[in-house]
This record gives structure tokens, C-alpha cells and sequence, in this order.
């Protein structure tokens, strides 16, 4: 399996994102969306899987670079959310979206 780097900024975006997730989620949202994302998870590494291998070893890729940030993201998101005021938090949360959403344009165009 080769590791594409390409995808090297989705660490820190996935980091930020479980960050925000896990901070406002409650406990049965968050069992309902993983019981989502491993049905959906393995219907598209089925589908993958079809491709052939150099969708694979994308895949895997993206995989590699998100699954850190996501676990690392939801433990300081409990953190953060318990120690910042709620209208600060959304201030912060939606200037945060805004500055990736400007970062996912940029790239996009580029």
C-alpha cells in the first residue's frame, strides 16, 4: 500500500471537526450516526473495493490521515466544551467554518 501525503491537510480538518462534533453531541445522536457510518462505511469499502487498486490505496490514504484526527479531535472536544461559555463556543465554531470553508474554496480553485 502506498501512502499519498497529498492528503496530508485532512489531520488537522478532521482534528477541528470531531472537535465540534463531539462537543455538542449527546450520547444516543452519537450511538445513532456510528451505527450510520459503519453501515455506510462498509457498503463503500465494498464499492472500493470494485474499483480496483489504486482506489484502494486512496481510500487508505484518506483513512490513514483521518482516523487520528477524529479520535484526537473528540477527546479535546470534551475538553474545550467544558471549559468555554456557550455563546463564545459558537461564535468560535462558526468562524472556524467559515475559515475552512474559505480554505476548501481556495484549494478547490487553485
Amino acid at each position: 500500500m502506498e501512502l499519498a501525503l497529498e492528503f496530508w491537510y485532512l489531520l488537522p480538518i478532521s482534528i477541528i471537526i470531531a472537535t465540534i462534533a463531539m462537543s455538542s453531541g449527546v450520547g444516543t445522536s452519537i450511538f445513532v450516526a456510528m451505527i450510520t457510518l459503519l453501515v455506510a462505511s462498509a457498503g463503500h469499502f465494498y464499492a472500493f473495493l470494485q474499483e480496483g487498486p489504486e482506489t484502494y490505496n486512496q481510500v487508505m490514504s484518506l483513512l490513514i490521515f483521518t482516523a487520528p484526527g477524529v479520535i484526537i479531535g473528540g477527546q479535546l472536544g470534551a475538553k474545550i466544551q467544558s471549559s468555554l461559555p456557550e455563546d463564545k463556543m459558537k461564535v468560535g465554531i462558526a468562524l472556524l467554518f467559515a475559515i475552512i470553508g474559505f480554505f476548501m474554496l481556495y484549494t478547490i480553485t487553485k
